[in-house]
């Protein structure tokens, strides 16, 4: 699991979800059901953080708005 955080299609997830992967490409599923081949950009495992791009995007693949306070 994971959040789109840049229309470039940019991922934030968590460090065990790529652990194994964290030096390999890895495949993301869309909620759409298309799925692209992808590699991990950056690890944070300390926080339990990674940073994930896909090669291409859903057309309609939208970032996460984040309120403001």
């Amino acid at each position: 699991s994971g959040v789109v955080i840049k229309e470039d299609g940019t991922i934030l997830t968590n460090f065990h979800v790529v652990a194994a992967s964290a030096q390999a490409k890895i495949i993301i599923s869309f909620a759409d059901g298309s799925e692209s081949e992808g590699l991990v950009m950056q690890v944070m495992p300390e926080k339990d953080l990674a940073i994930v791009r896909p090669r291409k995007i859903p057309d309609d693949v939208q970032p996460a708005t984040i309120a403001g306070s």
